[in-house]
């Protein structure tokens, strides 16, 4: 998915006018594209009228969802670089678009697509995910009695979600060619002092790569640096002959303090501004949330207004600019944003000049039957309490109360490595920690939701 968010900005500048030329003179003539989804006229009479007409057509092919944990468990983070990347994943997995509604095509105009209220773009959310991850790597668990526990938790952690330099790489970037110049000073105290200072930065660069310390490992290196550069100085006055290549070294490791300070101390101070969490506004089905973000209050002002999403998917009286749409996908958390006028003109562009294809997949939360929200409103009002909490779609939750009187039979009391659950989710939710179980060596460990 990531590959694919980041190829749609790449197709915006491959869009080159060499190929609409060549287009443009090839239009007239026959297309043999044989698509079964099209209308059954003539191909080339189908072209002409469509050129008439003027629109723009687009066809995009459906992938089937990912299976299910494809994701979890595959995000890592470079503890020196800051650099979170997904690893060892299926190259099937290879869409760009999100469909919110249940159909097997979509083949419609540029303007159509623009007005379709269903469809989304996918943008990760980089280090929520890589949180998700770390905490299912350590085989931790949220404590509470929602399926959705831990995907709650992990959206209401203060994290940086907008896309600035936050500082958050490891000291040891600078310090490691700091080594070398040193090196040139020719002085034992320099040297000694700069191998120190980098193996203790990378022990507690190493210590922190994980989700509760990741955003302290370069305060907790402070002291190292500020005893490196008194050990420098007291190193250089110390020197009892004036050597034109020792102070040219000794120049080269101050500059590469100094640099490390304004690119990586100075913008972790300045992205304070924009730590936020999240807070659960309402639970859709599909593992699908409406959040009000807490906390960066300058991302409007920094980013600009993202575009409102449609009151026939969330239900809302009111979208406020402070509302995500976020979303859980088979591991992955990311928030779902419309894809503006300008945004499908390119993806016309890759697709009509480029011979690009793209894909989406479907969660088909809504239908012919369920067009919008408000009738899913409707069931979840007469649903008791505990089952309106699990988000689960109206046809589950009628089967589930359906359900209700034989899973009483099977409630177990919570342990540490257990999530107590409502009755009408304790078979689902004991067959989920079956599988954790089987992949964990040690035990559970439970942690405080609250």
């Amino acid at each position: 998915m990531d590959q694919s968010h980041h190829g749609l900005t790449e197709r915006v500048i491959k869009a080159d006018v060499a190929r609409r030329q060549h287009f443009e003179a090839k239009k007239g003539q026959t297309d043999d594209d044989d698509d079964r989804w099209a209308s059954k006229r003539d191909s080339k009479s189908s072209s002409n009228s469509t050129a008439a007409k003027g629109r723009r057509m687009i066809k995009m092919s459906r992938q089937k969802l990912p299976e299910d944990g494809g994701y979890m468990g595959k995000c890592h983070r470079n503890a020196v670089t800051g650099e979170i990347t997904v690893k060892r994943v299926n190259p099937a997995n290879d869409f760009s678009i999100i469909d919110l509604y249940k159909r097997s095509r979509i083949y419609k105009s540029v303007e159509d697509l623009a007005a379709d209220p269903y469809l989304y773009k996918p943008v990760v959310l980089p280090k929520r995910t890589w949180i998700y991850h770390d905490l299912f790597r350590q085989k931790k668990l949220v404590q509470g009695s929602d399926e959705n526990g831990m995907v709650k938790y992990v959206l209401s952690y203060p994290v940086i979600d907008a896309r600035v330099t936050c500082g958050q790489y490891s000291p040891l970037m600078a310090y490691l060619p700091m080594v070398l110049f040193c090196v040139v000073t020719k002085e034992v105290l320099a040297v000694a002092s700069s191998l120190i200072a980098v193996v203790t930065i990378g022990v507690v660069t190493n210590g922190c790569n994980h989700c509760h310390h990741y955003a302290r490992g370069r305060a907790y290196s402070i002291p190292i640096r500020v005893a490196h550069v008194a050990i420098l100085v007291v190193s250089m006055i110390s020197q009892t002959e004036s050597d034109m290549l020792g102070m040219i070294g000794y120049l080269l490791c101050f500059v590469t303090i100094l640099v490390d300070a304004l690119r990586g101390d100075w913008p972790a101070i300045f992205a304070t501004r924009f730590w936020c969490h999240y807070e659960i506004v309402r639970e859709l089905p599909e593992r699908l949330f409406v959040c009000r973000r807490i906390g960066a209050a300058h991302m409007e002002q920094q980013f600009g207004d993202a575009p409102p999403i449609p009151e026939e998917i969330h239900g809302l009286g009111v979208w406020q600019q402070r509302y995500i749409l976020a979303l859980e996908l088979r591991g992955v958390l990311c928030k779902l944003e419309p894809i503006t006028q300008k945004e499908w003109d390119v993806i016309y562009d890759g697709f009509a000049f480029s011979s690009l294809t793209y894909k989406y997949i479907s969660l088909g939360l809504f239908d012919d039957q369920t067009p919008a929200m408000y009738p899913y409103d409707e069931t979840l009002e007469a649903m008791p309490k505990n089952l309106v909490s699990s988000g689960k779609k109206s046809e589950e939750l009628v089967d589930a109360v359906g359900d209700d009187g034989e899973d009483h039979d099977n409630e177990e009391s919570s342990s540490d490595s257990e999530i107590g659950s409502p009755p009408a989710q304790q078979a689902a939710e004991q067959r989920k920690m079956e599988r954790l179980k089987e992949e964990s060596a040690g035990k559970l460990e439970v942690i405080d939701y609250n």
